[in-house]
């Protein structure tokens, strides 16, 4: 998967969870699409499922991912994110 379909996956998953319809790489997830807690982990599982990764099953790891996954302030740097995460890139 390219770095543009994860992009327009991200995107149709925002879009899906926040019913905003303009969404880019430079949108600011929590300043602009108002993105909640509640709203990332549903993010977090859709991706998940979406993109065949899972968070450790480990509490101390999972809680450290959700970390790592809560500082990320716009979409391209949860792209970015899934991109290392599936590291099959083209």
């Amino acid at each position: 998967m390219d770095r543009t379909a994860v992009f327009e996956t991200v995107r149709d998953l925002i879009a899906d969870i926040t019913d905003v319809e303009e969404i880019t790489e430079d949108s600011s997830l929590y300043d602009e699409l108002a993105i909640d807690s509640v709203d990332l982990a549903e993010l977090v599982f859709a991706c998940e499922e979406e993109f065949g990764v899972s968070m450790p099953d480990d509490k101390e790891a999972r809680a450290a991912m959700m970390a790592e996954v809560k500082s990320l302030e716009t979409v391209g740097d949860i792209v970015d994110y899934i991109v290392k995460y599936i590291g099959s890139v083209e």
